[in-house]
Parts: C-alpha cells; sequence; structure tokens
C-alpha cells in the first residue's frame, strides 16, 4: 500500500469517488484505489473493506478514514473524508431542488428508477469481481453465503441470523488454528 500520498492527493481521489458514486460508491471506491491509482491491491482492499463493515456508520466512509490516516495521518484522514462527501453534498443540494420543483412529473419517476437499476447493477458488478479474490474463495465464504441466503432470500432477521452464524463461525476458525 502507498504511504506516502499527501492530503491533496486523497482529497482528489475521495473527491472523484464522490462524484462518481453518488448513492453506492463501493464500485468507485475499489476501481479508484486498486484499478486506476493502484494504491491498494485487490487483496489490500478486502481487507481494508472488511475492517471497514466491522466499525460503525457508513463503510466507505469508514475507509475513506482508515485509508486517510494510514497514507498522511489526521490530516489524510480529514481530506479523504473530506473529498468523499463534498460533491455529493452539493449534488443532493441540486437534486433536491430540482425534485421539489420537477418530482411530480412521470418522468421524473422513471429517471429515478432508472437510476436505482443502475446503481443495483454496479454493486452486483462489484460483488462478483470481488468474489474471485483468493479470499473468497476460501471456505469461510460459504459462512457468507449461508448468511445471505437466510437473510435476503429466506427473509429471518438479521440478529437471528448473526447470533446463530457467529458461533458457528468461531468454533470452525478455531477448530482450524489448532
Amino acid at each position: 500500500m502507498t504511504s506516502t500520498l499527501t492530503p491533496l492527493q486523497l482529497f482528489a481521489a475521495f473527491f472523484k469517488i464522490g462524484l462518481q458514486g453518488f448513492g453506492g460508491v463501493l464500485p468507485w471506491a475499489r476501481r479508484v484505489l486498486v484499478e486506476d491509482r493502484r494504491w491498494l491491491s485487490e487483496e489490500e482492499f478486502l481487507e481494508q473493506w472488511s475492517l471497514c463493515q466491522a466499525l460503525p456508520g457508513g463503510n466507505v466512509t469508514n475507509l475513506s478514514v482508515a485509508f486517510g490516516r494510514r497514507c498522511a495521518g489526521p490530516a489524510g484522514a480529514a481530506a479523504a473524508l473530506g473529498g468523499l462527501v463534498t460533491a455529493p453534498f452539493f449534488v443532493f443540494c441540486a437534486l433536491g431542488y430540482v425534485y421539489n420543483r420537477f418530482g411530480g412529473l412521470p418522468e421524473a419517476e422513471g429517471v429515478l428508477r432508472g437510476i436505482s437499476a443502475a446503481g443495483a447493477g454496479l454493486i452486483v458488478s462489484t460483488g462478483l469481481r470481488m468474489a474471485g479474490s483468493p479470499r473468497m474463495r476460501s471456505p469461510l465464504a460459504l459462512f457468507a453465503a449461508v448468511t445471505f441466503v437466510l437473510t435476503a432470500l429466506l427473509r429471518w432477521p438479521l440478529l437471528l441470523v448473526l447470533g446463530l452464524m457467529l458461533p458457528v463461525c468461531l468454533a470452525w476458525v478455531w477448530s482450524r488454528a489448532r
């Protein structure tokens, strides 16, 4: 991982991520950090992403702070977070004005449906790319798949699924470590 980035470089990269991925930035964060700028390998990105999912708050927001701090200290964390939220803030304000003025039109409803479908496609595409990594080909990926099926497809309550899966996963990892 690159550790000699300036706050300005971090701000610019996360500004690009925030502007491109308004409403769903994971695909853009991965593309910018792994593919475009090559600041992280695929494995490093997954490692950072896994940590940031365990923290409270928005996952990509956590990623910007963690990555920024790791590269340029507190100033890097502030710059990355500032870059991530600046563009969406202004886009959100502009969209709010436009929606307030034209939101009742049937055409506006169709546009919003199309945008949400494109966003869903980006998330699925990123998930498939990330699934190809060596970490996701481990036996632990089976636990992730079972959790997905129970919560997303069978609609079991998340706390129940986590309460069931956590001890099973911990026991499996503990048995493998012995």
